[in-house]
Formats: C-alpha cells, structure tokens, sequence
C-alpha cells in the first residue's frame, strides 16, 4: 500500500497545489457545517473516531507530498490547522471547541506520520 502512495510524489507541482486547497477546503467546511443530530445508543464516541480518520487521511497527503526536510515543520502545521479549526468552531453558535475532538484529530496526524515514516 504504501509504494502506492508514494506514487503521489510522482504528480506535478500544481496537481498537488490544488488537492492541498481541495483537501483543506472540505476539512475546513467538515468542521463549520451542522451536524444531523443522531440518536445512538452506543458509547463509543463515533465524533472522535471520525476526527482521526479524516486527519489520518489529511496527514497521508500532506506527508506525502512534502520533502523530508519539511516534515517536522508539517507535523507542527497540521497541528496548528486542527487546532484553528477546533477554535472556528467556538466562535460558531452551532458547534462547539472540545479538546477531545482536537486530541483525535493529532493522534491521526500522528498516526498517519508513524505509518509512513516510522514503518508501524
């Protein structure tokens, strides 16, 4: 799976420059749009989950595309982007900041960053 995505690397510059503005734009609206209020009667927090996957997926591109020198300096700015975006959402009067949300989203950065680099 991985020397599959390491194909990525292989696109043009541009190819890259526009998923990068696509990926961010759908993370970005993810987190502003309302959510439909489900009644479930499970405990496993489906929210939490669902912020680790998408950032697992986010961190895969980004990781990527990126160089190895830039790697730490991403690291740092993916966290820094879940992190603003947990703060969008305390300014919206239908969301809420939870660091929670914000711890799940940096185990799937992280996650994703031990996947590739680390050979997990």
């Amino acid at each position: 799976m991985i020397d599959r995505l390491q194909r990525i690397q292989y696109f043009s510059q541009n190819i890259k420059i526009i998923f990068s503005i696509f990926i961010i734009a759908i993370v970005t609206y993810l987190h502003v749009m309302t959510t439909p209020s489900i009644e479930m009667e499970i405990s496993l927090p489906i929210d939490k989950i669902a912020h680790a996957i998408l950032f697992y997926f986010v961190g895969l591109w980004f990781f990527l595309i990126a160089r190895e020198d830039q790697l730490v300096s991403l690291l740092i700015l993916l966290c820094i982007y879940a992190f603003s975006m947990e703060l969008l959402q305390m300014n919206l009067a239908y969301r809420s900041f939870e660091w929670l949300d914000w711890l799940a989203d940096l185990f799937g950065i992280l996650l994703s960053f031990f996947h590739l680099f680390k050979k997990l």
